[in-house]
Formats: C-alpha cells, sequence, structure tokens
C-alpha cells in the first residue's frame, strides 16, 4: 500500500472517540507504553496517559491531546490552536491519579496527535503562549497524519489489514435500527429452523416492522436507511426487507447466550482490551454463565467472523482484543437478545 493510501484511510476517520479507541490506545500499546484511556469530563486535558521507562530507569508520564482534523492557527475553532493550548495547559497543570497506586502523578511530556496536518503557525502559537517556561515548552511535542503513519508501519504493521474496514463509518447505530436490525435477524434465524408447521419468511415488509417493533412508519423508514447504508440489510425484488446475504449473514451475532458471553468478555479484559481462551473458559464454567466448552469454542469463532474480538497476533495462540468499534456500533442491535431473548418484541 502506498503511503498516500495510507494517509488518505487514517484522515478519513470522523470521530474523535474512534481515533482514540481503534488507532493510538492499540498503537501506543504495541509502543509498550500502557496506554490508559482518561477522555471525559473530569480528563483535566488528557484524553490518554502513558507512561514509559527513561533512560535513567525512571518512569515518565505522559499525556496525549488527541484531535480529529488539521490544527491550525485559529482561536476558535474545536482544532484551532487555542483549544489545543488550553488542553495542553491543563494536562501539565493538573496531576494525574494512577489508579493502582492511588498515587498523584506528574505529567512530564505532552503529545498533540491528530490524524491530519498540524501548521507550524499553529505549532509555534502554542509552544510560544507558554513564555518563558522553557522546560514545558521542550516537552510539548507534536504528531501529525505522516508522523503517525510512520509509527504505525514500525510498530503495527498489520494496522492496514485489520482495521481499514471500519474506519470510515460516521456515526453509530441508534436504538431504533438496533431494534430494527434485530427483527430481521430473529427472522433470519427462525427461517432456518427446521420441523415448523410454518415456513418463516427471512424477509419483511415495513408494516410488518412496524408491528414487530412498535415504532412508526417513520423511524422504521429511517431506520432501514442506515441498516441500508452499512449494508446490513438489503431490498429484495417484492419490496421486503432481510438482512444483507453477503455482509451480515453469518457475521451478526443472533443468539443471546453469545451475547452473554460477550459481555462477560468485556468484563474480564485488561485495559488493553486483551483477554485470552483460558480466561474464557474459566469465566464460561461459573454457575451465572454455565457454557460447555464446544459452545464456547463456536462463540469465539463466530465473534472473530463477525469483528467483535480478534486475535492478536502479536502473541502466542490463544489471546485476543476486543474490537471497540464494533461493540460500540453495534450495541443497540445486541442489547435486544438480552432484552428480549430471541422472542419477537411486540410479544415479549
Amino acid at each position: 500500500m502506498e503511503i498516500e493510501e495510507k494517509l488518505e484511510i487514517v484522515k478519513q476517520i470522523s470521530h474523535e472517540d474512534k481515533f482514540r479507541e481503534t488507532v493510538l490506545m492499540p498503537l501506543f500499546d504495541k509502543m509498550g507504553l500502557s496506554p490508559v484511556h482518561t477522555h471525559g469530563s473530569d480528563e483535566r486535558g488528557k484524553d490518554i496517559v502513558c507512561k514509559e521507562e527513561n533512560s535513567f530507569s525512571l518512569v515518565e508520564w505522559i499525556a496525549i491531546v488527541a484531535k480529529v482534523g488539521k490544527i491550525t492557527g485559529s482561536t476558535t475553532m474545536p482544532t484551532g490552536f487555542q483549544t489545543v493550548f488550553n488542553q495542553v495547559q491543563d494536562a501539565f497543570s493538573f496531576s494525574y491519579k494512577d489508579p493502582r497506586t492511588k498515587k498523584e502523578m506528574s505529567i512530564a511530556k505532552v503529545f498533540v496527535v491528530t490524524n491530519d496536518e498540524i501548521t507550524q503557525t499553529a505549532q509555534s502559537r502554542i509552544v510560544d503562549k507558554f513564555g518563558t517556561a522553557g522546560a514545558t515548552n521542550a516537552n510539548v511535542h507534536f504528531i501529525d497524519v505522516q508522523k503517525l503513519v510512520e509509527l504505525i508501519d514500525e510498530h503495527w504493521a498489520l494496522f492496514w489489514e485489520d482495521i481499514t474496514d471500519v474506519l470510515t463509518e460516521e456515526d453509530w447505530m441508534t436504538p431504533d435500527a438496533g431494534l430494527v436490525l434485530y427483527a430481521l435477524a430473529l427472522a433470519w434465524t427462525l427461517s432456518q429452523e427446521t420441523g415448523m408447521k410454518k415456513k418463516i419468511e427471512s424477509d419483511m415488509k415495513i408494516e410488518k416492522i412496524q408491528r414487530q417493533t412498535g415504532l412508526s412508519k417513520v423511524k422504521v423508514k429511517a431506520a432501514l436507511n442506515y441498516l441500508l447504508r452499512f449494508k446490513y440489510v438489503e431490498k429484495t425484488k417484492k419490496d421486503r426487507f432481510k438482512l444483507h446475504s453477503k455482509e451480515t449473514v453469518g457475521k451478526l451475532l443472533m443468539d443471546s447466550d453469545q451475547v452473554r458471553l460477550l459481555n462477560a468478555i468485556k468484563s474480564i479484559s485488561n485495559t488493553n482490551r486483551h483477554f485470552t481462551r483460558d480466561m474464557v473458559s474459566k469465566e464460561a464454567k461459573m454457575d451465572v454463565l454455565s457454557f460447555a466448552p464446544a459452545f464456547v469454542k463456536k462463540a469465539l469463532s463466530d465473534m472473530i467472523a463477525g469483528k467483535y474480538i480478534k486475535q492478536d497476533r502479536s502473541r502466542s495462540s490463544g489471546h485476543y482484543t476486543l474490537n471497540p468499534v464494533t461493540l460500540r456500533d453495534e450495541q443497540a442491535y445486541l442489547a435486544n437478545w438480552l432484552k428480549y431473548r430471541g422472542e419477537i418484541p411486540s410479544s415479549s
């Protein structure tokens, strides 16, 4: 893949949370920086906090200010230098509380990272605004899209085949879309069952989707437009809708027990979303789940096919990581399997 294509792929990311979760957190982990996601109302300028051991065997804490889009010399834009400077200043001014030791740790360096360009004007204004604080000036660093791609190539060569298929999605699935998708997924699963007195069709008209979901026609149409756009569903010749035969069938989780196991995996994975097959097997034996080994094996295989999890190729066999993008995008859908457990919503 040419460098221009790589730059364009990274630039297409439009959500800061996806940028942090699918690119920066895994990248910093592979660089040995032990990243901790801190984004929220009390982050004090720190989107991500990392730590590294320097040449003197001392641990230094690093704050990451992560932005999507070009960082300019503007004083008003969300990616303008003033906004970025305020975050950098807060990152240095307020210590970070280590969740493990509960100690307050000072930030030694701040890296401003974006998936686009950082203009020279913006860099100069951010550094110059610190005035005479020379030590602080020296510890503000910038990573633009060019440098970011270089780091990805050096530390995460499989990135380009692992993650490009989810980088261009622009918005999350709504509860309405999740409910409509659940109704269509349920229709498909029932259509595959044998020995039923009356065959269940895998596709449905809008009116039937309305009856099953309790949603208005306007809401059903809006949900279907989203699901068609992202190829979760397809339209048949009879003006009916069903799961997309190539993009969805065989990839979407369609079993309430598998969703329960997936939630258990989320609870036992570490801060970097890593977990092992042994951890899952142990959790599956607990009374709360009581899943057989054969079920666990198939569930893990289905989760990989659906990109809910992926094998961690940087480690030995039996190591996995959660895919935060798929989990968040489809959360509105998955929740319905736990709520309705394979029953039609309107009759539950």
